[in-house]
């Protein structure tokens, strides 16, 4: 959440968790996780979390926290600051064909680390 409505990265407790599609979700505040609650598919990073960039690309990768842009009200993460880099070039152009590519990729043997 507060990505959204801090645009920053900050690190959410245990205190304030959530769990919705078999996952734990972590809030600095309850204000966040009440939010968050309230719209999961809202605030919930597109493509289940993993790289936007290489969704684009047709293949799945882990991401890392602070690889991160809200756009059009959604969330997109990557696997680097150089993948983040190359995601802003264009960045219209791989939102379409990550969704053309988004769920079909999640029968990938491979996930790129």
């Amino acid at each position: 959440m507060a990505y959204f409505v801090q645009n920053a990265l900050v690190e959410g407790k245990q205190e304030f968790s959530y769990t919705w599609n078999g996952v734990r979700w972590l809030f600095s505040n309850a204000a966040h996780r009440d939010l968050f609650a309230q719209n999961p598919e809202q605030y919930a990073p597109q493509y289940g979390g993993y790289c936007a960039k290489a969704a684009a690309g047709g293949v799945l990768a882990t991401t890392v926290p602070t690889a991160w842009e809200v756009r059009d009200g959604k969330l997109y993460l990557n696997y680097s600051a150089q993948a983040q880099n190359e995601w802003r070039q264009d960045t219209a152009t791989k939102i379409v064909k990550a969704n053309a590519n988004w769920p079909k990729i999640l029968n990938n043997d491979v996930i790129k680390r």
